[in-house]
């Protein structure tokens, strides 16, 4: 097509247009940044060409293109233009929306001359912005980057220009240079972030991470690595550690393991090995390591490096508190058996195993380990799984109720029978295990039986000596009141009123001998005094008032006043009771003085 006379712009002639493509193609090599750029190619091509300014439009992120500034225009007159460009800047382009929207479409340039357009058209949302800055002529120029558009320059004229094939073509060919320098300048910048992000996440890992060679020479690591050795930094891991095998692991062979490990499957993980660090001392670690082949085709192996030194000393004092409780418990006589929270044993001591061993016939009976101890136990010798007691207690352990709980029961084992302590106890701490101890207590309980056996047969013995005092009691008593006494008072008749204070005496005396009648009453009532006991033990003998007068040398009224105070004294309120049969149920009954009070007739 020929060159339109009507243009102001000496864009098309060959000469200079082809200069203006080194300059741009130049731009587009030379600058560090895209942004320079893309600002020295659009300085050149507005000096080239005479226009007004250029539009640079970029996709954001959800890939609608936008415009991020405007070349070309001098700071007066960007202060002046400030709302046109905000204006411009607001709006979102699609493809095939405005200018810019039709060049990302066709991924062509785009000739506009704007005395054409309607005003507030849907499809140029910038032509009202655009006229208030004087724009008459737009072209819009694809950056491309293979077959896609990376962005859009608008280069704006306040001149009306028309099509012009050879500046059309210019434009398109300054499009594909300043693409190709865009995208790689994203590239570089992408990639520079990506390495940045990557170093970042390498110094910063708390983890080590590493690259060594297969003979062992540390070709890569990082600050936590050198910090894990003892080194002040990763170059001194990297210029001092020439021999992993010898300088870090604390045994050498046991290298050539792991790396034969890596040469046959490619990658090894949470591999467990002791480390030697610089100052000597030793520290466990866990390796991740892959095998890896570099361009030059040197085979090496990356990896992370863990320091488990703390879990590992965390560990084996776990083993070893493990293993002083599991001897405390086997250096116990008593069986024992640990459960956890739902009855299963965990652990048994070798008491325990010891016990079944010699009392069981069931082989897997010794351990009973993986077992519920009530299932286990249900028809045992040294069981309760039958006992709803034992089976309430235990439970009410198990479920947090009790701290504890304690049973004697007896139970059936090769030396007989024998009786257990069974002591239940919920373990304090976080696994809250119970503890069931079984102590023998057979010594105990037949040191007891046999206690209260001889104390029953002590008690049977106790009961006939004290029957046979009573008879023998009862016989005297008998014997003195029906053949003594009646041969002492004749004695008395006989020998006249001379004797009769001696014979008296005797009597006294002989009653006070052969009565337990008299010390009985005088324990059960101590108020008694020694007069009205001897009245009581002549009136229990029928004896009236006038005949204990005689006897006792008394006035008729004095022996009167003696039974009514011992009616007091005896508590016998009831004045329809009779004293005589009173006094001899009261030695009936042994003292009791409610049965007698209750057999006394009313």
């Amino acid at each position: 097509m020929p060159r339109d006379p009507r243009n102001q712009t000496d864009a098309g002639q060959p000469g200079r247009a082809l200069q203006l493509l080194k300059n741009v193609a130049a731009a587009a090599n030379l600058c560090d940044t895209a942004a320079n750029a893309l600002e020295i190619a659009c300085a050149e091509i507005l000096t080239f060409t005479g226009w007004y300014a250029c539009g640079v439009f970029l996709p954001e992120s959800d890939g609608k293109f936008v415009l991020v500034d405007v070349l070309g225009l001098s700071n007066e007159e960007r202060a002046a233009l400030e709302s046109e460009i905000r204006a411009i800047k607001a709006v979102r382009h699609d493809p095939g929306v405005g200018m810019p929207g039709r060049v990302l479409e066709t991924k062509q340039p785009e000739w506009l001359n704007l005395n054409g357009l309607y005003e507030n058209s849907a499809q140029y949302p910038n032509i009202n912005a655009a006229r208030g800055m004087g724009i008459r002529t737009a072209i819009g120029v694809p950056l491309m980057s293979s077959d896609r558009v990376c962005g859009v320059l608008a280069f704006y004229s306040k001149q009306d220009l028309f099509f012009d094939q050879l500046t059309y073509d210019l434009m398109a060919d300054i499009g594909v240079q300043l693409g190709r320098s865009l995208e790689r300048n994203n590239a570089e910048a992408r990639l520079s972030e990506s390495e940045a992000r990557y170093r970042g996440i390498f110094d910063g890992a708390m983890e080590g991470i590493y690259r060594t060679s297969l003979q062992g020479q540390n070709l890569l690591a990082n600050p936590a690595l050198a910090t894990m050795l003892g080194f002040d930094s990763p170059e001194e891991v990297v210029n001092q550690v020439t021999d992993s095998a010898n300088q870090v692991w604390v045994d050498p062979e046991e290298r050539s393991t792991f790396v034969q490990l890596l040469q046959k499957n490619q990658t090894v993980r949470d591999y467990e090995c002791q480390y030697r660090r610089r100052d000597g001392s030793r520290i466990w670690v866990s390796l991740n390591s892959k095998l890896v082949r570099l361009p030059n085709g040197e085979i090496v192996f990356d990896g992370f490096i863990e320091d488990i030194t703390a879990r590992k000393q965390s560990e084996q004092a776990l083993r070893d508190a493990e293993a002083f409780n599991l001897s405390v418990l086997n250096s116990l006589s008593e069986p024992i058996a640990v459960l956890n929270q739902s009855g299963i044993i965990v652990s048994v001591n070798a008491a325990w195993r010891r016990y079944h061993g010699e009392n069981s016939t069931d082989p897997d009976r010794l351990e009973d380990v993986g077992r519920h101890y009530l299932e286990a136990f249900g028809k045992a010798a040294l069981g309760l799984g039958s006992d709803p007691d034992a089976i309430a207690g235990i439970s009410s352990v198990l479920q947090g109720e009790k701290g504890h709980f304690v049973l004697l029961y007896p139970a059936t084992s090769a030396a007989g029978r024998r009786w257990f302590n069974m002591r239940v106890t919920r373990m304090l701490g976080p696994k809250a295990n119970v503890v069931v101890a079984h102590e023998d207590v057979t010594e105990q309980v037949l040191s007891e039986l046999a206690l209260k056996e001889k104390n029953l047969a002590l008690k049977e013995i106790l009961a006939t000596v004290e029957a046979e005092k009573r008879v023998i009691g009862e016989q005297v008593v008998a014997n003195v009141e029906k053949v003594v006494m009646p041969l002492v008072r004749s004695l008395g008749e006989g020998l006249g009123r001379v004797h009769t204070d001696t014979i008296r005496q005797l009597e006294a005396a002989l009653e006070n001998i052969a009565s337990p009648f008299t010390h009985q009453l005088s324990r059960q009532f101590a108020s008694l005094s020694p007069t009205e006991l001897k009245i009581c033990n002549l009136i229990r003998n029928g004896l009236g008032v006038k005949q204990v007068a005689e006897i006792e040398h008394l006035a008729p009224e004095t022996v009167a006043t003696h039974r009514r105070n011992i009616r007091r004294k005896l508590g016998i309120a009831n004045e329809k009771a009779n004293l005589t049969s009173f006094l001899r149920l009261l030695m009936e009954e042994g003292g009791d003085k409610a049965t007698v009070a209750i057999a006394l007739p009313t």
